[in-house]
């Protein structure tokens, strides 16, 4: 729509000057309400780390990301996105076409070529950006002439078209690293995009899921106009991966995150609102663009409908889910919807924070998809949280353990300042560590699961007048509650003596205590169930979140690791097999990566057949707990101390997740073990002969089958347990 001009040459000089003052305010926002976003922003293009208009102004798009449209084609319409453009200030929608699996690309080529097309006309019609996403797994090269094919054919259809983005790999995972597998694939793909469309934005995925950036960063693609996809949940991915982000933008990228979410990796667990609200912050800040997952009224967390709601939008916010009014909240944060609708963002536009900001998810958080597989999502497998919630129980219940019978001062008794402490969430069972074991200044305090780290063990110190300083045990550095507002970080800082260095303890129960910074009277805070959750001031309120029991270190046996956490506690005095020596069948094992120094465990500390096998930070749990016994011709079967079920490759190829199932002596349930250095195994399927794999850092990265490299993700200490 054009703007009506006013005819003003014949007014008076004063009234002209007083109309311009009266409405300058208003001018941009009227235009920006009557014409759509590919109308003002136009060909996009990338400079360094940012996405520009045409203009050459930096802009952040935000949108949606459709499920599977396959699974979930009803409300990939014009209908929908118009009501998502109009009321929620949505500027892009995302189009993931999977590529494989049920009526995936691969198999049914005409339906989903339609689907896509009929979406990007849509968005042509609203003058919104539309990403066409081939939304695969694993390896790109496994696809990549239909790929070709594809984007050929969809660029040469839309080559007039400025709002039309490429998203050539989804999530590139497995077997795959950026130089060997998707660096080429992109540089055989984008021609032929820019045959077509020589100014299109190209996106493009990095290995594990999209989230290991610092590899494009390192060894960048030499066209222009490319971005790099960067995918994150909430509930699984923390500041770690912000911190990554960062150093990949400082590298002169540029990144979108075009997909997210307020759950576990999963799909499920949450709604995890707080590190939703860090992650939507970080991104504004960074005009990092995004596309949340997912538009979709499953019954799953990251859905931002409930089901039944109506495919054509007009939905209330009784038909929105928790993770559906976070996501529009964020969306209408600093946007005005495009063309008539509500302009109007909740609560002046600030995404959500509900009482104080803190929400706790749901006991547990965990909950399962139901609705026949549909809920899946695009994360490949990489399916679970950092212990996501799941308090773990201690062999015996769910309680808190004391780690080690570890005592807390009793009533009425002073701090002792000889000793070192760990401090518990009264709420979680997890401690206060200092994040990523670090001994740098301005660190962030989070929660984690016991391991024994230095950096979880704090000394307690008279600071004067009643309060102390906290200090940590492994840098010598002191809690510091910073400006000293209610949902400030807490961070480490050298002790100065100010105030916002000095604690208040006080004893709320025999066993438990609040702990107020002396500056603002706030109370220390954890902000989720999870591992690596911020540790905040808040004002007191007496909920379990803070609520701190504080343990003397040396009052139980556990044994502290060297630092950065990431050793094999020694208590029990466990044994490794020596060289040459048979595995003890009488014996139960911990099999330990020797990259992470995480150890195997049954997802969700899980009893049913066809439970994931993951990599978690040793809890003590049952379910990271091993039987080897052999099977004959050399090999080994690998069963759960839990469960009785025993390690499956299944399909036995690259790829393969590793579950657990009812020993039946197949091929696919037998391993070889195979000594490569003094104490590390290799560890690989008879049946195909390839090598058990981690495939991250993180817990509850999945357990996989690859090509033996030699890489220390392939590589096993194992320990036994008593």
């Amino acid at each position: 729509m054009k703007r009506n001009r006013m005819k003003i040459l014949n007014l008076p000089i004063f009234f002209v000057v007083l109309m311009f003052l009266l409405s300058n305010v208003g001018i941009i926002r009227v235009k920006a309400n009557n014409l759509t976003p590919v109308e003002i922003n136009g060909q996009l293009k990338v400079s360094g780390s940012k996405l520009l208009n045409s203009n050459n102004q930096p802009i952040q798009l935000k949108g949606m990301s459709s499920f599977g449209i396959q699974y979930s084609p009803q409300f990939v319409n014009y209908n929908t996105m118009k009501y998502l453009r109009d009321n929620w200030g949505m500027n892009v929608f995302r189009v993931a076409m999977y590529t494989d699996g049920d009526g995936g690309y691969i198999f049914n080529k005409a339906a989903c070529k339609a689907k896509v097309e009929e979406a990007v006309n849509a968005a042509q019609k609203l003058g919104i950006y539309v990403i066409v996403d081939w939304h695969m797994f694993n390896n790109p090269q496994t696809d990549k002439s239909q790929s070709k094919d594809f984007f050929n054919q969809i660029s040469s259809e839309y080559k007039n078209s400025p709002n039309v983005i490429y998203e050539i790999a989804n999530e590139p995972c497995g077997d795959v690293t950026w130089g060997r597998d998707i660096k080429p694939y992109a540089n055989e793909v984008i021609p032929v995009i820019r045959a077509n469309s020589p100014n299109a934005i190209v996106i493009v995925g990095s290995p594990t899921w999209s989230q290991s950036v610092l590899d494009p960063a390192n060894d960048p693609l030499s066209f222009s106009n490319v971005m790099y996809a960067c995918h994150f949940y909430a509930g699984t991915h923390g500041q770690w991966l912000r911190d990554r982000i960062t150093q990949a933008l400082n590298k002169n990228i540029a990144l979108f995150a075009t997909e997210w979410g307020t759950s576990d990796c999963n799909g499920s667990g949450g709604t995890y609102i707080e590190e939703s609200q860090r992650w939507v912050d970080f991104m504004t800040q960074n005009k990092i663009s995004w596309t949340n997952w997912v538009l979709d009224d499953a019954n799953a967390t990251a859905s931002i409908l409930k089901p039944g709601s109506n495919p054509n939008g007009g939905w209330t916010d009784n038909d929105l889910t928790e993770s559906g009014k976070f996501v529009k909240a964020a969306m209408l944060q600093n946007n005005t919807p495009t063309t008539g609708g509500n302009t109007t963002p909740t609560t002046g536009g600030n995404t959500t924070p509900t009482t104080g900001g803190n929400t706790t998810p749901t006991t547990g958080g965990n909950t399962t998809p139901t609705t026949g597989g549909n809920t899946t999502p695009t994360t490949g497998g990489n399916t679970t949280p950092t212990t996501g919630g799941n308090t773990t129980p201690t062999t015996g219940g769910n309680t808190t353990p004391t780690t080690g019978g570890n005592t807390t001062p009793t009533t009425g008794a002073v701090i002792d300042t000889s000793k070192t402490y760990k401090i518990i969430s009264s709420s979680t069972g997890k401690v206060l560590n200092v994040r990523n074991y670090s001994s740098q200044s301005g660190a962030q305090i989070e929660e984690l699961v016991d391991v024994g780290a230095l950096s979880e063990q704090w000394k307690i110190a008279d600071s004067g007048n009643g309060s102390y300083k906290i200090t940590s045990a492994l840098s010598n550095l002191s809690l510091d509650g910073g400006v000293s507002t209610e949902g400030t970080d807490v961070k480490q800082y050298q002790y100065a003596g100010a105030e916002n260095q000095q604690w208040n303890i006080e004893k709320i129960n025999a066993n438990t205590y609040k702990i107020t910074n002396k500056k603002s009277n706030l109370a220390l805070e954890t902000t989720g169930v999870y591992d690596s959750a911020d540790i905040q001031l808040w004002n007191y309120t007496g909920k379990g979140t803070q609520q701190w029991i504080i343990s003397d270190v040396n009052a139980g046996t556990n044994t502290t690791p060297t630092t950065g956490g990431n050793t094999t506690p020694t208590t029990g005095g466990n044994t490794t097999p020596t060289t040459g020596s048979a595995i003890d069948n009488s014996k139960t094992y911990k099999i330990i990566s020797q990259n992470t120094g995480k150890v195997l465990n049954v997802r969700n500390y899980s009893s049913e057949s066809g439970a994931q096998i993951e990599e978690l930070v040793d809890v003590g749990a049952l379910s990271e707990e091993w039987k080897i016994t052999n099977s004959g011709n050399g090999s080994y079967k690998i069963t759960s101390a839990l469960s009785n079920f025993s390690l499956d490759a299944g399909t036995s190829t690259e790829g393969s997740d590793v579950k657990q199932y009812q020993y039946t002596g197949a091929e696919s349930q037998q391993w070889n073990i195979e000594k490569i250095a003094a104490n590390t195994y290799k560890i690989t399927n008879k049946k195909s002969g390839l090598a058990l794999n981690g495939t991250g850092a993180w817990d509850g990265s999945n357990l996989q089958l690859a090509k033996y490299s030699s890489t220390a993700d392939q590589q096993w200490i194992l320990k036994a347990v008593n």
